[in-house]
């Protein structure tokens, strides 16, 4: 298996010494788990760079003129103590340019919001990249944004291969060094950008088949099998509450249920009207079973594999799928990669991976609303 760093060797250990009880899970997971926290990633930067949060406030003002004063710093405030976190893709790449982080550093910002690194299929992104690389301001690089053409697509259809693309277009970008540069690189490599969106698309098409299909698990009617709100219901909401509200939550339910997948969020990304999302790649995985059931092997008389080789192996296919989608590979130590992480090592009770993860997620959102959090104490 993948090394990992100390503290996430230890979550990973916990995953296996678990076992089959969801009430560990849930103690381990609220208790003795270090979370990759947004609020501890931020103030880490911070204190690399020797910046205080004023400074900070200062640095990002120009980049939101839409937010008074007061108001950014409340929301920097709230960053910082946890309480929050930026809204999307986009605030998070202006926090690199306003911490002064490097293309690697951005990555990893950016994948703590829970949709991985720079997305290298969206033009915008690329240019976030190619502008943090070459010293770019926020400014400097929106103007470059403007100038390109066909920013929003769509974009010429390129068959091939996904890793491919996605080893030559990084290595083509690394080439860049001045905006003429860039603007050459976009022109050049125009049937490239939307690639990885149709590669994610494909496995979303083919894991969304498996569970909507006459016949499938939930043995729907036929009239009803090809319900997207059926399949949403019996495989993806998995115990998790129905309610848009999060007032009550403590941070790790919040940290959880952030982009959670309901009807018409899948519905969206089967009409191409969204990104098909991270979270739910994941969990279409574990309502599939990863569309491998082991059963092939068996009748072929193979020994079903341990626990943690069961394990180890999901975990591959799945970084290798996240990968090739250009998302950020599963970690240990953020709160909904543990789950999936804690559901895939099925084979000692029998149960699916999705039973794994309803049951844990009933414990970790009680009907009673009470917030779980680390700091909380676990069920």
């Amino acid at each position: 298996m993948q090394e990992y760093t100390e503290l996430s060797a230890q979550a990973m250990r916990g995953v296996s010494e678990t076992g089959e009880s969801p009430g560990a899970a849930v103690r381990f997971f609220t208790g003795e788990m270090v979370p990759r926290g947004f609020d501890a990633v931020l103030r880490a930067l911070l204190e690399s760079r020797g910046l205080t949060e004023a400074q900070l406030v200062e640095r990002l003002e120009p980049m939101r003129p839409e937010l008074k004063r007061d108001s950014l710093r409340r929301r920097v405030s709230s960053w910082l103590s946890g309480r929050g976190q930026p809204g999307g893709r986009e605030e998070l790449a202006q926090l690199s340019f306003a911490l002064g982080l490097g293309g690697e550093e951005a990555g990893e910002l950016l994948a703590s919001g829970g949709e991985g690194g720079f997305h290298l299929r969206e033009p915008r992104e690329a240019a976030w990249l190619y502008g943090l690389r070459a010293g770019r301001s926020w400014q400097q690089t929106q103007a470059l944004i403007g100038r390109l053409p066909n920013v929003d697509g769509p974009f010429p259809a390129d068959e091939g291969d996904p890793a491919v693309f996605t080893r030559t277009l990084s290595d083509r970008l690394a080439r860049v060094r001045t905006d003429e540069d860039f603007l050459r690189f976009y022109e050049e490599n125009l049937p490239d950008f939307g690639r990885l969106h149709n590669t994610a698309y494909r496995y979303f098409l083919r894991f969304l088949g498996e569970l909507t299909r006459p016949g499938a698990p939930c043995e729907a009617p036929e009239e009803e099998a090809y319900s997207v709100e059926r399949a949403v219901d019996t495989y993806l909401r998995l115990n998790m509450p129905l309610s848009r509200g999060t007032g009550s939550y403590s941070q790790l339910q919040k940290a959880i249920k952030r982009f959670w997948p309901n009807a018409t969020a899948v519905k969206n990304m089967l009409a191409r009207r969204a990104d098909v999302g991270r979270k739910t790649l994941l969990l279409l995985y574990l309502a599939t079973e990863g569309l491998d059931d082991g059963a092939i092997e068996e009748s072929l008389g193979w020994e079903p594999a341990s626990p943690d080789e069961l394990l180890e192996e999901h975990v591959w296919n799945l970084n290798l799928m996240l990968h090739e989608c250009g998302l950020g590979r599963l970690d240990p130590r953020s709160p909904f990669d543990w789950l999936v992480l804690y559901s895939l090592r099925t084979g000692e009770g029998g149960e699916s991976m999705s039973d794994r993860l309803s049951q844990v997620l009933a414990l970790l959102f009680p009907e009673d609303g009470q917030q779980v959090d680390a700091a909380g104490g676990a069920p």
